[in-house]
C-alpha cells in the first residue's frame, strides 16, 4: 500500500477518463483495508480510490507502478478480484501508508463491472499513453485519513 499517494479525483492536463466503478474495496496483499467502499476511477495515467462518502479521502497509484494485472476468479461467498502487482516504490508522494511488505493490490469489486474494467486496464497497460502524454503537476493535493502499518 505504500505505493498510493494522497490526491485530488480531478484529472490532470493531458489525462483522460478511461472507465469508473463503484464499490470497489482494497486489499494490501491478502489483508483488507479500510478503504473498503469506494470508486474507481482508471484514467491513462493513473488509478484512483477515492471514498464514496468522503470524498476527501482520495490516492492514486500511476499506472507506471503496475508490473501486470490478473484475475482471481469469485469464490464461495468471495468477490472477483483484479491483482495488481507492482514495482517497489520509490520518491513517491505521501500517502496513506509508509511501507508494506506486498509487492500487489487486489481490487475487489462488489457491484460488478470487474469484466470490464479489467477489459480497459489491460488495454491502457499495453498502450501506455502515460508515457507519450506525460501530465502537468499537481497544483494542490488533498489529504485523507493516515493509516500507518
Amino acid at each position: 500500500m505504500d505505493h498510493f499517494m494522497w490526491t485530488s479525483s480531478l484529472l490532470e492536463i493531458n489525462e483522460t477518463l478511461v472507465i469508473q466503478q463503484r464499490g470497489v474495496c482494497i486489499y494490501d496483499g491478502e489483508e483488507k483495508i479500510k478503504f473498503d467502499a469506494g470508486t474507481l476511477i482508471l484514467s491513462t495515467h493513473r488509478l484512483i480510490w477515492r471514498d464514496q462518502k468522503n470524498h476527501e479521502c482520495c490516492m492514486a497509484i500511476p499506472l507506471s507502478q503496475i508490473v501486470f494485472i490478473e484475475k482471481q476468479a469469485a469464490g464461495i461467498g468471495k468477490s472477483t478480484k483484479i491483482v495488481d502487482h507492482l514495482h517497489p516504490a520509490a520518491n513517491k508522494e505521501p500517502g496513506p501508508f509508509h511501507s508494506s511488505k506486498n509487492s500487489y493490490i487486489k481490487l475487489s469489486f462488489k457491484e460488478h463491472g470487474q469484466i470490464e474494467f479489467y477489459r480497459r486496464l489491460s488495454e491502457e497497460m499495453t498502450q501506455t499513453r502515460w508515457e507519450n502524454m506525460p501530465v502537468s503537476q499537481s497544483l494542490q493535493t488533498k489529504r485523507g485519513p493516515s493509516q500507518e502499518e
